[in-house]
Parts: structure tokens; sequence; C-alpha cells
């Protein structure tokens, strides 16, 4: 049994190998629909990773301005211009319909 520790304290367990994205739906429809990213005991994550034992996870989302340190450096057009916001939201929502 996986067992994610959540930012509030409270603890929610899984089978074991269920994925971050997993645990973003078994919280609320709204959550994984604006999940980005996992961080897995401090760590940035893909919400493919899978979930094995006890952890601390948190689910960052596109409002979260965690986000932005995830796809804004490499998404920011060479030039500068381009509002790191929209496109991290962008690409949230890409990674989302791929789901």
């Amino acid at each position: 049994m996986a067992i994610a520790v959540l930012p509030d304290g409270s603890k929610r367990e899984l089978p074991d190998g269920s994925t971050v994205m997993q645990l973003a739906e078994s919280i609320g429809r709204g959550l994984a629909k604006a999940a980005v990213v996992g961080k897995v005991d401090d760590r940035v994550v893909d919400l493919s990773y899978a979930l094995t034992g006890e952890h601390k996870v948190s689910i960052v989302t596109e409002r979260d301005p965690q986000a932005l340190t995830v796809f804004a450096p490499q998404h920011r057009p060479r030039d500068g211009r381009g509002d790191p916001a929209a496109l991290a939201a962008k690409q949230a929502r890409v990674w989302a319909a791929a789901g």
C-alpha cells in the first residue's frame, strides 16, 4: 500500500504503483485537471510517477507559482516577450489532454 502524506498532514492510502495523477484524481477532479507536476519528498516529478511506500506528496497546479519554475524558462521566447503564466497554463492543458 502506498501512503501519501499531504501538505495538510492528512494521509491517503493508494495501491502500490498508483501514480501522482491517480492521487490527484482521488482527491478531486478539479485538482487532477489543474495538475501540472507532483512533488514527492520535495522532488519535482511527472504526474505519471508511481508511488510505493510512504512519501510526502503535493500536487502542483497551473495556479501555483511553482508551476512557472517548471515550464517558463524553457518556453519563454528568446526575445523575452511572452507571458510565462499563460505559457505554463497552456502546457498544463496540453498535458491534461494527453492524459
